[in-house]
């Protein structure tokens, strides 16, 4: 068994405010087609790609999600 050290603090703490794309396909309960449509009519904010990753940051996801709160009352 490798022993993987811990990231520096910073860094560990800087990823927090990034969600993977997993995430945010099963808080949409969506699939990845759908999610990258959305995407591409501006609907949904745009990924950040880090290491062959999408990443959405934290900030943008919330302010999308209370956007939505707010078109549909």
């Amino acid at each position: 068994m490798h022993n993987v050290p811990a990231p520096p603090q910073s860094q560990e703490t800087a990823w927090v405010n990034f969600v993977p794309l997993r995430t945010v396909l099963a808080s949409l309960s969506m699939n990845r087609r759908t999610l990258g449509r959305a995407i591409a009519r501006k609907e949904f904010p745009e990924p950040l790609r880090l290491g062959g990753q999408l990443l959405w940051p934290r900030e943008a996801l919330d302010t999308w999600f209370e956007a939505q709160k707010g078109g549909a009352k």
